[in-house]
């Protein structure tokens, strides 16, 4: 039963500023919710190995929720399809002209 309220305090406390941190970087509330479980995985069991008692250490939380997201964030932007990046391959190359660059 205290595992259970402790998951109810932390969601109620955390997860509202995990979603908007991962918002405003262009993820989705879907993501935001996976993101979150993830920590708190990794903080219970980060916690478990330091002692017996899981405390309601929600600053913890929202840090691993923040570098589970920059990794993710970080992964997904290094993958981008080809055609999803602007080359600019159609605008002509402006080359000074050589009686400036005297001039110069």
């Amino acid at each position: 039963m205290k595992r259970q309220l402790l998951f109810i305090s932390l969601y109620k406390s955390a997860f509202p500023g995990v979603a908007k941190y991962i918002s405003r970087l262009g993820g989705s509330f879907e993501e935001a919710k996976d993101v979150f479980q993830d920590a708190l995985i990794v903080y219970f069991e980060k916690t478990a190995i330091q002692s017996s008692a899981f405390n309601n250490d929600t600053a913890y939380l929202v840090g691993i929720a923040k570098n589970l997201w920059l990794k993710r964030y970080r992964q997904s932007t290094q993958n981008l399809p080809i055609t999803e990046i602007d080359l600019a391959l159609h605008e002509p190359e402006e080359h000074p002209s050589s009686h400036r660059l005297m001039h110069f």
